[in-house]
Formats: C-alpha cells, structure tokens, sequence
C-alpha cells in the first residue's frame, strides 16, 4: 500500500504478478478477486456462482454457475446500448461447427433489424406485422396458417391432405380457391 499525494494505491512493484483479495467464508480461505498483472490487468472473480452485483439494492447482477452464464436485473428496464454514431448492436452465437456467426443485427447506421438466421414462431402465437395487435400471422398444431389484418382473417393456408393446399381469401366467407390434386 503506497500513498502518494492525495492518492492511495495498493500494487504490486513486481512485473506481472497478480493481486489476490481474499475472504473468509464459513472459515475456508477464497480468492474473491484475482488481478491478473499478466494479462493487461484482467480482473476475475473466479469462484462459479460468484455474483458481481451493481447498484445500491444490487439492482444488477452477473454470474455463471459453473454450466450457464447469467445477467439479471431487478430494477427498471435492461437496456443494452451502442452509443458510436452509426454503428450497430450484434448478437453472436456458435455457428454449429465450433466459429461465430451473426443472428441478429440493430444497424444504427439505416435504423434496420436485420435477421441473419432462420427463426421460428412458436405453434399458436402471433407474428405482429404493423406495430399494433391487429395484423399479424399465426399458425397452429393443424398446419393452418392464418393472416389476419386489422383484426379480421384475410387469408388461411390450410393442409387438406399430402397434395392438397387450400387458399381462402375472406370477403364473404365464401370464396375458396384449392390448389393440388382437386384444383377447381
């Protein structure tokens, strides 16, 4: 510990060597800290299950448990922010054969989501298209596909058989249009 000035330090004067913040916990010695000197000063909390949490009710909270990394939060929103003039928000993940690829961009830049994989609506719920909640498309567990727009069915794919697909356009509920081995 070197006070210097106004200012307190607490280092190490030999060349990459780390500082080690230990506790007592229930009477086992832990490093709760470790800075590692050697590598550009990284600080690790190196025991699973440790919490780094922020904010005076510990509002915000990052672990991993040894499997499974976490953040969670307990107070007010979670935003996640690039403040760089057009630049963007990316979200990686494995790309299934051990590299990373892109599944979702923010582009600040054009003010565009850009999704870069394949996703899936679950089974019942709604894909929302204007906004609001009354056009979106849904699906259920009987291969039908529904459109629906302001609130009223627009359209309705259906799966009669294996080589029948059925279009219903709803104007007067009425007008049907099969396609496959009944074309009418």
């Amino acid at each position: 510990i070197v006070h210097t000035g106004n200012i307190n330090y607490i280092h190490s004067t030999v060349s990459d060597r780390d500082l080690y913040f230990r506790v007592n916990d229930g009477g086992s010695n832990v490093n709760a800290i470790i800075i590692d000197a050697s590598d550009n000063a990284r600080v690790r909390l190196p025991i699973d299950n440790q919490r780094l949490a922020l904010g005076a009710g510990d509002d915000i909270q990052i672990t991993h448990d040894g499997t499974n990394s976490y953040i969670d939060n307990y107070t007010g929103n979670l935003n996640i922010k690039n403040n760089e003039a057009d630049k963007d928000l990316i979200l990686l993940c494995d790309d299934g054969s051990g590299g990373e690829t892109a599944y979702i961009t923010l582009d600040g830049s054009a003010t565009f989501i850009q999704l870069h994989q394949s996703f899936a609506v679950a089974e019942g719920k709604k894909f929302f298209l204007d906004g609001g909640s009354d056009t979106y498309i849904t699906s259920d567990s009987s291969d039908l596909v529904q459109h629906f727009v302001g609130g009223q069915e627009f359209m309705r794919f259906t799966e009669a058989s294996s080589d029948t697909i059925n279009f219903y356009k709803e104007i007067d509920s009425q007008e049907k249009i099969t396609i496959g081995a009944a074309d009418h």
